[in-house]
């Protein structure tokens, strides 16, 4: 019995380690005036549209359900990857670390344009 302890113990360590992963590309972008953000995973919803401190890493997490790298703003801009990224929302703009580089597409003028896209 004891000699299973051990690597139960490690297998346990590692299944509840989150994954780090070191982002390449670093990018900033400014939020428009007005501008508000929504995306990334389902189970933030409630959060959306994100309120400057916001922060969400989709690089093997979720957040216990359904999750994307992509964004959507109300003025029509949008962000997509391949690739999943972390992002963070500041007082007057949107960070956005990933393994690719992100650019801020525009859409439309709305929310529903951008999304359409």
């Amino acid at each position: 019995m004891i000699r299973y302890c051990l690597p139960l113990l490690c297998l346990l360590f590692f299944i509840s380690t989150p994954a780090q992963i070191n982002y390449p590309f670093k990018q900033s972008f400014a939020i428009e005036s007005d501008e508000k953000w929504f995306g990334g995973a389902v189970n933030e919803g409630y959060k959306m549209p994100f309120a400057s401190g916001y922060s969400l890493d989709l690089y093997g997490n979720n957040e216990g359900n359904q999750a994307g790298p992509y964004l959507v703003s109300t003025s029509g801009r949008f962000i997509q990857s391949k690739e999943p990224f972390q992002f963070s929302i500041t007082n007057n703009g949107l960070i956005v670390n990933s393994l690719e580089e992100i650019k801020v597409e525009k859409g439309g003028s709305s929310l529903s344009d951008a999304f359409r896209l």
